[in-house]
């Protein structure tokens, strides 16, 4: 099978909504393709930025090349800000109405490896992102 390497870095938001008047707000990223839960990973929290939260964290994927070549296939961010008693969602990177995301992504060589394997290392890696 056909597949590559997708690394993507979060670095950085700007000016989102203050959700805590009283305190700091702790805002991380949850990352997925595709809405896929198996393949969600997540940045740590910024203690210290507020409403400008920075991360400059990667994460990579092993993906199929068919999900390159596809059109329909979507990287999703989603923002939380961490609260005690449940996190709140904030905004999805694609279709947030205040505020500003900053990220970069590459695409390595294309590799060959065995369906089996690839399925294998999928699991791996998302129990390992948490």
């Amino acid at each position: 099978m056909e597949c590559r390497k997708f690394e993507i870095t979060l670095i950085f938001t700007i000016d989102l909504e203050n959700l805590h008047r009283l305190c700091k707000m702790k805002v991380y990223a949850r990352i997925s393709l595709g809405n896929d839960p198996n393949t969600e990973k997540g940045t740590p929290i910024d203690q210290h930025s507020k409403t400008n939260p920075v991360w400059d964290y990667s994460m990579s994927y092993v993906i199929e090349e068919s999900m390159v070549q596809h059109h329909g296939t979507m990287v999703v961010i989603n923002l939380y800000c961490k609260r005690k008693l449940r996190d709140r969602y904030i905004g999805k990177g694609n279709v947030k109405s205040q505020g500003a995301l900053k990220f970069s992504f590459r695409f390595r060589d294309k590799f060959y490896i065995d369906k089996l394997l690839l399925a294998e290392s999928i699991r791996a890696w998302s129990h390992s992102a948490d």
